[in-house]
């Protein structure tokens, strides 16, 4: 009796212990993608700087802890770093090769965003003007050349540091800390959402996040609509727009919306469809970064998730959606230009700049 009570207790103990040497060992790989992809990142941002002269690498650099690295936007307008226009075509190579680190998904929209930017300029070939700080007036143009890159510290494996691509419609944030890497905010967005003619005609950039949006819309009974879509117009934007820190959207927040329809309400079908809507959204990321948010997200945050739309279920309509967790924040308008111009975000609550990172590279470490 004795020796059965023990060799199950030894079973349990050695169950027990292969689970922590699985979770540690998963915890571990996670961590080793991290690194191996921030080394990717430092040696692209190493190579870029080291093709910069001085004046060149004056713009291009900054201090991590200079107060310009919070601020972004994805509006046409000047902004900090360098500009690819002031580039050499071997430099404009080497900034799109440190893009091209944050994945194959990810840097693929950003290079169509950038070109998609030198249409909207035949289309739109006025130039843009704006008010300086001091009141002044000057003008800007769009294309692919007003885009700006900056390296903030010094790209090391230990260490904190960082990287950020900027312009109409692209905001990639990058901080990494000790080797492990946080990628927001995260911002992209298309004007025209869909090219209507000419020889790109029926691209669409961004097509996979509205698909996948609406079809877990279109799934949903009426009482699940009901709750989901909290308001039948849009709000004009994303409604974060380009604040330094995302504040969860609680009704007080937004007026009369909700958060919307909680993953609870949801079928097995349906949650599929939201999983899928949430890779599509992880996977524009890099992907050691992605894994490790889905991780989270599926082992413990997802039944905590909330599905909101507002304006019309059909393309030709105005329409927004989001998806809000415990930790994080999807938004993604289309209802400017008439339905055909899609600002998307994906916002970490306490996590966006690498904050959460830092804080934790400071209670861990001497200084």
């Amino acid at each position: 009796m004795h020796s059965s009570r023990y060799v199950q207790a030894l079973r349990y103990v050695v169950h027990v212990g292969l689970g922590v040497v699985i979770l540690a060992y998963v915890a571990l790989s996670v961590v080793d993608a991290q690194m191996r992809s921030a080394a990717v990142m430092q040696g692209a941002a190493t190579a870029f700087l080291d093709s910069l002269n001085a004046g060149q690498k004056t713009m291009a650099t900054m201090g991590v802890a200079d107060k310009r690295r919070v601020e972004w936007h994805y509006v046409p307008r000047a902004r900090k770093g360098l500009a690819v226009r002031d580039m050499t075509e071997a430099q404009k190579r080497l900034a799109l090769a440190l893009v091209d680190t944050i994945g194959p998904i990810g840097s693929k929209k950003v290079r169509a965003i950038m070109l998609l930017d030198n249409l909207l300029r035949e289309l739109e070939p006025e130039k843009i003007k704006l008010e300086g700080q001091k009141g002044e007036i000057y003008e800007i143009e769009r294309g692919d050349g007003y885009y700006s890159f900056v390296v903030y510290g010094t790209p090391t494996p230990k260490g904190t540091w960082g990287w950020s691509a900027e312009g109409h419609h692209v905001s990639v944030n990058i901080t990494v800390v000790d080797g492990e890497i946080s990628s927001t905010p995260f911002f992209l967005g298309s004007d025209p959402a869909e090219v209507k003619a000419g020889p790109q005609k029926g691209l669409r950039i961004l097509a996979a996040e509205e698909d996948q949006a609406r079809a877990l819309l279109l799934s949903l009974d009426d009482s699940q609509r009901k709750v989901a879509i909290v308001s039948p117009t849009t709000h004009g934007d994303i409604v974060t727009f380009n604040q330094r820190k995302a504040d969860p959207l609680y009704v007080p927040q937004v007026g009369v919306w909700s958060l919307g329809l909680p993953v609870s309400r949801m079928t097995p079908a349906q949650k599929t469809l939201l999983r899928r809507l949430l890779d599509t959204h992880l996977s524009n990321m890099p992907e050691a970064v992605a894994a490790e948010r889905a991780k989270r997200l599926y082992a413990s945050d997802f039944d905590r998730i909330f599905f909101a739309w507002t304006g019309g279920a059909k393309r030709a309509e105005r329409y927004y959606y989001r998806v809000q967790g415990p930790t994080f924040l999807i938004e993604y308008d289309n209802s400017q230009n008439d339905g055909n111009h899609i600002h998307s975000v994906w916002r970490d609550f306490n996590g966006d700049f690498g904050r959460d990172l830092l804080r934790e590279h400071l209670a861990t470490s001497r200084h």
